[in-house]
């Protein structure tokens, strides 16, 4: 995802393997995003990734002057957050 997004590809259907199976993600753009972070206020672009017949949803916040660096991430099951998870610190080129 992040080097479809560096390439400034949309990142559209993935296919990932997942233990035994090829499991196809669907990518969609939702919206951009100013957002507030441990390391500072980001603009991002956030991406909605789901498979079709799924309850089962991601949400990604990519941070564009980061390289598309991940700094927000969240699942949610049924319509109801499952967890989130947050960039806390970033060091370029680890």
């Amino acid at each position: 995802m992040q080097w479809r997004l560096q390439g400034g590809a949309e990142p559209g259907v993935v296919a990932m393997i997942e233990k035994d199976k090829v499991k196809i993600y669907r990518y969609t753009l939702l919206r951009r995003e100013r957002l507030k972070t441990h390391i500072g206020v980001l603009d991002t672009v956030v991406y909605r990734s789901a498979r079709d017949g799924s309850s089962r949803e991601n949400f990604f916040w990519y941070a564009p002057e980061l390289g598309y660096v991940i700094v927000q991430a969240e699942q949610r099951r049924d319509g109801k957050r499952q967890f989130q998870t947050y960039i806390s610190a970033y060091r370029p080129g680890s």
